[in-house]
């Protein structure tokens, strides 16, 4: 009987790595999958972030090279006394404004047309045209104003989100220089994006957690599953688990954050754009191999290797010597959840070893064999 008992614990401590070890590699493929679908959420919505600034470039560009502003600019006379007339390039200048929020009514809150002394020639504001009475003279202490002069004719600059002083929302500035035959940097036509447009630009998935974060920040500046309310802070300010994340982020890679892996993608960088954003996609609580596993496969301990959506795999073989017990070897494989899992939710697969303060498996043989 001792000779048999101990063979059978050769053969149950030759099976127990073997059964982790194909635990692991399951878990292992699982995990690779999980990593090559986020890489493939971050590219498909940092993809759709880069065309919505592109396409914000091209607007603003395509607007300034209207000849109307142009006109405006070299007319006789002061800012004040044009803005009094309000002759026929004030009113295509307008129009031009008025254009841009009927195109994109739910992304551009407000569009002006400045002078390189922070004076407004024109604002259209939700729709509403601003009477001359109501423009700025002080726009040279916006967030936007200076940066732009610094750029060279054909270049936007895209500033970093600000509240708009109109709009009261979340923002992003796009402004670029009229251009001038003699080279001088006169005036500039600007909109704002609101950071909310942004938002429904990137998209969302139910695949894992969608989050714009700021790459010298970490702060979270967009998270694609809350609306940008006016009024609150901006993104999810109580969400700094990016921080070490966007220390040391290159241009794109897969890491672990808080337990569960991140892929991450920057942003295109382009002259002008003041925004370094990461597209981060976070695999969702739900996928339990990519929590934080803990592999406890000392012997003697109790080991589990977990991968999702499989049946799990137990191997329930243990050793006991006893007299006269007879003796039966058991290898189960189950195909059930295991008790005790949460309701509506199967029990997570596993390999688990028998537990510390029994031999490692137990081998029965039927009673006179």
């Amino acid at each position: 009987m001792r000779v048999l008992s101990f063979s059978a614990l050769i053969v149950g401590v030759i099976l127990i790595p073997t059964a982790l070890g194909l635990a692991k590699i399951e878990r292992d493929r699982d995990v690779s999958q999980t990593e090559r679908m986020l890489v493939g959420e971050t590219e498909e919505h940092g993809g759709a972030l880069d065309n919505y600034f592109l396409r914000a470039r091209s607007v603003v560009l395509l607007t300034a090279n209207s000849p109307a502003f142009a006109n405006v600019l070299a007319e006789p006379g002061t800012r004040a006394g044009k803005v009094r007339r309000q002759g026929r390039n004030i009113a295509e200048v307008t129009h031009h404004l008025h254009y841009l929020e009927q195109l994109y009514p739910s992304s551009i809150g407000e569009a002006c047309f400045i002078d390189a002394r922070g004076e407004e020639f024109a604002r259209v504001v939700r729709g509403k045209v601003a009477a001359p009475a109501d423009l700025s003279t002080a726009e040279e202490q916006t967030p936007f104003f200076r940066p732009t002069f610094a750029l060279r004719f054909g270049q936007v600059h895209q500033a970093e989100p600000y509240v708009s002083p109109d709009t009261k929302e979340w923002v992003v500035a796009n402004a670029t220089l009229i251009p001038q035959a003699d080279g001088r940097k006169r005036a500039f036509v600007h909109f704002e994006v609101t950071i909310e447009s942004f938002r429904r630009a990137m998209g969302a998935t139910g695949s894992a957690e969608l989050r714009v974060v700021d790459a010298k920040t970490g702060r979270v500046v967009i998270d694609a599953q809350h609306r940008q309310a006016v009024g609150a802070r901006l993104g999810v300010p109580s969400d700094r688990r990016f921080l070490g994340l966007a220390r040391g982020a290159r241009e794109s890679g897969v890491s672990e954050v808080a337990g569960r892996l991140t892929a991450y993608r920057r942003i295109r960088s382009t002259t002008g754009n003041a925004n370094r954003w990461l597209v981060v996609a976070t695999a969702r609580l739900l996928d339990g191999a990519h929590d934080r596993l803990a592999e406890r496969g000392k012997w003697g301990q109790g080991a589990e290797v977990h991968a999702p959506e499989h049946p799990p795999v137990r191997v329930s073989c243990q050793y006991s010597t006893g007299g006269r017990r007879s003796h039966r070897r058991s290898c189960r494989r189950a195909s059930r959840p295991r008790r005790g899992s949460p309701p509506g939710r199967p029990g997570r697969p596993g390999v688990r070893t028998a537990r510390p303060g029994r031999a490692a498996r137990t081998v029965h043989r039927r009673r006179g064999s």
